[in-house]
C-alpha cells in the first residue's frame, strides 16, 4: 500500500513538472501568434485592433502567470521530494533540464530574429530595451529546474561525499545558460550513471545549435556594418 502511494505522488510531482516544462515552452509561441493575430487582424477588422491587443495582452499575462504558478509549485515539491525521496530529485533534474532545451532554443532564435531586425531595419532604440527584459524572464525560467539541480548537489554531498568547493560551483552553474545542462550531465552521468541516452540527443542538439548560434552572429555582425 505504501509502495502504491509513494508511486502515486512520484506521478502527480512529475505531472507539476511536465505541465510547468510545456507552459513555458509554448510561451513564446502564445507571444508570436498573439502578434500575427493583431496584426492581420488589425488589419482585416480595422476599428478593433485595440480589442485584439488587449484579448492578447490579457491571454499572455494569464499563460505566464500559470507558468509562473507552476514554477513556484516545482521549486516547493523539489524540497518535499528531497525529504521524501531524494533519487527522485535526480531523475525530475533531467526531465527539467533537458526538457527545456526547445523552450530556450526557440528563445535564443527569437533573440536572433529581434538582433536582426536591429541590425537590418536599425530599431536599436525602439527593441534595445526589450533584449535584457527578456533575456531575464528566461533566464527566470531556469530557476524551477536550478533548484532540482540544488536538491541532486546535497543528494552528492550526502551520498557520494561531494566537498563544499565543488558543491558550490555546481550550484552556481545550475543558474547559468547553456553551462547548466551539461553540469546537469555531469552530475547525472558521472555521479549516479542515470541519463546517458538522453545526455548524448542533448549533446548533439546543443552542437547544432552552437553551429547555428556562431552563423547567425556572423550574418548579424556583417548586416550590422
Amino acid at each position: 500500500m505504501e509502495n502504491g502511494k509513494t508511486a502515486g505522488n512520484e506521478t502527480e510531482n512529475l505531472l507539476f513538472t511536465k505541465l510547468y516544462i510545456g507552459a513555458v515552452t509554448f510561451l513564446p509561441l502564445t507571444g508570436i501568434m498573439i502578434a500575427l493575430i493583431f496584426y492581420f487582424g488589425g488589419r482585416m477588422l480595422d476599428g478593433f485592433s485595440g480589442m485584439i491587443f488587449l484579448g492578447g495582452t490579457i491571454l499572455e499575462a494569464l499563460w505566464g502567470g500559470a507558468a509562473f504558478i507552476l514554477g513556484v509549485i516545482n521549486v516547493i515539491l523539489s524540497f518535499l521530494d528531497y525529504r521524501k525521496d531524494p533519487e527522485s530529485c535526480v531523475r525530475k533534474l533531467i526531465v527539467m533540464k533537458y526538457g527545456l532545451v526547445p523552450f530556450f532554443a526557440l528563445n535564443y532564435l527569437i533573440l536572433f530574429l529581434i538582433g536582426f531586425v536591429i541590425a537590418v531595419v536599425s530599431m536599436g532604440i525602439s527593441l534595445l530595451w526589450y533584449i535584457p527584459v527578456f533575456t531575464f524572464t528566461t533566464w527566470a525560467c531556469m530557476i524551477p529546474g536550478a533548484f532540482y539541480g540544488i536538491q541532486t548537489i546535497r543528494l552528492c554531498r550526502k551520498e557520494k561525499g561531494m566537498t563544499i568547493f565543488p558543491a558550490i560551483v555546481h550550484g552556481v552553474l545550475q543558474f547559468c545558460f547553456v553551462v547548466d545542462v551539461l553540469d546537469t550531465m555531469y552530475l547525472t552521468i558521472h555521479e549516479f550513471g542515470r541519463g546517458k541516452k538522453a545526455a548524448i540527443v542533448v549533446a548533439a542538439i546543443y552542437g547544432v545549435l552552437t553551429a547555428a548560434a556562431i552563423i547567425a552572429e556572423c550574418v548579424i555582425f556583417v548586416m550590422s556594418r
